[in-house]
């Protein structure tokens, strides 16, 4: 006979249930950058209780990823050119060394079949297939930081490349494809099956500014641009002409 959960522990499950499935849906942009959305509808469409929204919400709102609007609800956050540009700074800084440190350590049977699935997925149409490549796309490079042997900088670079899966899907979206280096991942394979760790250092910091290149020009030649709430900068300005 299974025994109840006490009440306080159930409470903490649904409301830790209730946090992954509405961050799932942010990072995945179900739910639209920078929209309003209310306790009730958030119950309503992933069939929560409201006690335990209310506590995903909190932590969400501590993940930067939700903004409390008073007597109005949650803004879901935006995605920006400074998001886009700061995810790609901190990743340019650390994921490189990562890779070097994780010569000799990652598992290769593990990438080389998260490659496959990216793979097989490249180029196809549908939601459903964006989503899995973007998540084969976090877990190869998530297995490489994981490797490293440093947990602190694991942890780091895990949230990190989360907030990179988000912007991935964001800019899919608005080319209407899930883009993904596929070349620099066998490149990152080649490096660590030989054991070198300057080869690897270098294919992921291709891999890091070639991804930058593709968000930077998804968001940047979408004709939605100021809809999606995407400030322009001096920068910005300049690559528009």
């Amino acid at each position: 006979m299974r025994r109840a959960l006490p009440a306080a522990a159930a409470t903490a499950r649904l409301s830790d249930e209730a946090y992954n499935v509405i961050k799932r849906a942010i990072v995945a942009c179900e739910l639209e950058p920078g929209s309003e959305v209310t306790e009730a509808q958030l119950c309503e469409r992933f069939g929560a209780g409201k006690a335990s929204v209310r506590a995903a919400l909190v932590m969400l709102a501590g993940d930067g990823l939700v903004r409390p609007v008073a007597r109005r609800g949650y803004v879901i956050a935006p995605v920006t050119l400074k998001d886009a540009h700061d995810v790609f700074d901190v990743r340019s800084i650390l994921e490189p060394a990562a890779a070097r440190a994780a010569v000799g350590r990652v598992d290769l049977s593990l990438l080389r079949e998260l490659d496959a699935v990216i793979r097989a997925r490249r180029g196809k149409a549908g939601r459903d297939a964006r989503q899995a490549t973007l998540e084969a796309n976090r877990a190869f490079h998530q297995a490489i930081v994981e490797a490293c042997g440093n947990i602190r900088l694991a942890r780091m670079l895990g949230k990190v490349l989360e907030e990179t899966e988000r912007l991935l899907h964001f800019g899919s979206r608005l080319k209407g494809g899930a883009a993904n280096s596929v070349q620099e991942h066998q490149d990152l394979i080649e490096a660590f099956a030989t054991g070198d760790a300057d080869a690897a250092e270098a294919a992921a910091r291709r891999h890091i500014d070639d991804g930058r290149a593709l968000i930077l020009d998804a968001l940047l030649s979408s004709p939605g641009l100021m809809t999606y709430q995407i400030p322009l900068g001096a920068e910005a300005r300049r690559r528009r002409g």
